[in-house]
């Protein structure tokens, strides 16, 4: 039984890992990747995300040599931000008075670029002079900016209290805060996202226009198995100030799920010139949106800007993005194609992989124009006759094994 178990495994293993060109359906070249010995990456689209494993197993860069394939080590790579995360900012010293406040806040030992002051209060705005500290009791410092707060819900304009900086690393943040509308408000803490060096960066999946439907503008997408999207982004022609609720459906087309999936966000925009020269300047065009409901089966999307009354946006378009993914390579001489859409190749182990580090110096290459294998072959129209009829091998080790046994029968009781 061990015998047969282990010529199984072989005759199975060496099927599912042998990748040739005549397994996979789909091939595309990869431009500008003949800089030789150089470290290479190529961002891999909603096409591949489409037609490969879910898993992106079955991805292999090859050079097709007179000799045969020879396949090209890899590592892939997904943008994401820092495993940091967003840390707290705690407040060290407050001071002030009813049109002025002065808070010192405790900063992350580590790079960042954005704080966002928890704030009470609202209908106010606020300018905030910020000096970076290299300590406590540091009375000199580093100018850094002036930035203006505000909260205007009550015009339906959003809020605004993030500080947004030049990436700095200061121990100490001194904001001063001065009321220059409604009551100064109270700094109660504040939140340290990643630095914009270390956040997400988003590819593309499918871009479509708007429709008008009563209140809303609706887009709509028909959304392949496998594609995934973890951000909505907007395209917004400039001039018009706006805050906009925003509700995203996405339904299995083959209409197996139970129930719709469903995301809501909020996109705005502000831009308003003040006296003394002050601008209160806020752009959020895009928002987290993360759907399941299409990772295993073509979906249908639907966006839906919320209107509630006021005049249409004029959006351009909308976007739906997931998180930018590459295949990163050492560029060998020769001309490299990818190849996917082999349903049952397993996933390679490269040394390559495992040494490959995010940091240092990569060339970006693009991938061509996605084909069709004019020359692909189904593994199951490849197989031997033994791989096409198992039975045909429990058949003849049935046969082998019985035979040992009536020998070794007849020679025990020979004996006896």
């Amino acid at each position: 039984m061990a015998a047969l178990l282990l010529l199984t495994a072989a005759l199975e293993g060496s099927r599912r890992t042998s990748p040739e060109p005549r397994y996979f359906r789909y091939s595309r070249v990869v431009a500008g990747a003949t800089l030789t010995g150089r470290r290479v990456c190529a961002v891999l689209d909603a096409g591949v995300m489409a037609h490969a494993q879910a898993t992106l197993g079955d991805l292999r860069l090859m050079v097709l040599t007179n000799e045969g394939p020879v396949e090209v080590p890899y590592a892939l790579t997904i943008s994401q931000t820092s495993s940091t995360g967003i840390d707290d900012a705690h407040v060290l010293r407050r001071e002030g008075s009813a049109t002025r406040q002065v808070v010192e806040l405790e900063m992350p030992a580590r790079p960042y670029s954005e704080v966002r002051l928890h704030m009470g209060g609202k209908d106010f705005f606020a300018t905030a002079k910020v000096t970076g500290l290299r300590a406590a009791n540091d009375r000199n410092g580093t100018f850094v900016g002036t930035f203006t707060l505000f909260d205007m819900t009550g015009q339906k304009l959003g809020r605004d209290t993030t500080l947004r900086l030049a990436e700095a690393s200061f121990p100490v943040l001194r904001v001063e805060l001065e009321r220059s509308g409604g009551v100064a408000p109270e700094v109660t803490d504040a939140e340290v996202p990643p630095s914009r060096e270390a956040q997400v960066v988003f590819t593309p999946v499918a871009e479509a226009k708007v429709i008008q439907q009563g209140q809303e503008q609706v887009a709509k997408f028909g959304l392949p198995a496998r594609v995934p999207v973890e951000r909505v982004s907007f395209d917004v022609q400039p001039g018009q100030n706006f805050n906009r609720e925003v509700k995203l459906k996405a339904r299995a087309v083959d209409g197996k799920s139970a129930a719709a999936e469903e995301v809501a966000g909020t996109i705005s925009r502000v831009r308003l010139a003040r006296l003394g020269g002050q601008e209160i300047r806020e752009d959020k065009p895009a928002f987290a949106a993360t759907l399941g409901a299409n990772i295993k089966d073509a979906a249908t999307v639907e966006v839906a800007v919320e209107n509630d009354g006021a005049s249409p946006l004029p959006i351009r378009a909308v976007r739906l993005e997931m998180r930018r993914r590459e295949i990163c390579f050492a560029a060998p001489r020769e001309p490299v194609t990818l190849f996917y859409g082999d349903v049952d190749l397993v996933p390679p182990n490269y040394d390559y992989a495992h040494e490959y580090r995010a940091a240092g110096r990569t060339e970006m290459v693009g991938l061509g124009v996605e084909k069709r294998n004019p020359r692909f072959i189904g593994r199951d129209d490849s197989r031997s006759v033994t791989d096409r009829h198992p039975e045909l091998v429990w058949l003849i080790l049935m046969g082998v094994i019985s035979v040992f046994g009536l020998v070794g029968f007849r020679a025990s009781h020979g004996k006896a």
